[in-house]
């Protein structure tokens, strides 16, 4: 299987994990799925998600890419995954200050930003070179990310970042007003 097909078969992957994911927290309601799952539907709540997305799909990705020649795993997943979240923000924010919250134009967007971080992902793990050290520095930020992140659900500033306006809620708790 060549690297280009892997990368396809990311992109649906991860898109379809996120619909497992999203609901990951309401089936299982507990402070353990909490730091990995959207509690609410903050925008924030959704960037955890795609991070998640990304990461726990680098698990299956290393299995995928054993017969290929790759270098720079950790790294690539990492830099997907926060690359993902950016240009998910850059492409999602105006169109819901706009228009508000559409589903259909968050799906397309979302999924153009798995297409787009792939293609980073792809180049990543093209190089001739193996970043080691790279890969260690990422290896250490992913868990620091994952508790960074945790925190913030438990602890959520209280703006509109952190708002899920569905349930008047900020964060995991339903004190949070």
């Amino acid at each position: 299987m060549r690297l280009r097909t892997v990368k396809i078969i990311n992109v649906i992957g991860i898109f379809l994990i996120s619909f497992l994911f999203h609901q990951l927290y309401e089936w299982f309601p507990n402070r353990f799925i909490a730091i990995f799952f959207p509690v609410n539907e903050s925008i924030f709540e959704h960037l955890k998600l795609i991070y998640s997305a990304v990461i726990f799909w680098m698990l299956i990705e290393y299995f995928i890419l054993q017969p290929i020649k790759h270098n720079n795993l950790i790294l690539a997943s990492l830099t997907t995954a926060v690359a993902t979240n950016i240009i998910f923000l850059v492409l999602f924010l105006p169109v819901y200050n706009e228009i508000g919250h559409d589903l259909l134009i968050t799906l397309i967007i979302y999924f153009i930003a798995i297409v787009l971080g792939q293609l980073i992902s792809y180049y990543i793990l093209t190089l001739n070179t193996n970043y080691k050290i790279l890969n260690l520095v990422s290896l250490i930020l992913i868990p620091l990310i994952f508790t960074m992140l945790g925190y913030l659900t438990y602890h959520p500033p209280k703006t509109p970042f952190f708002y899920d306006q569905y349930q008047d809620k900020y964060g995991i708790y339903n004190f949070y007003r």
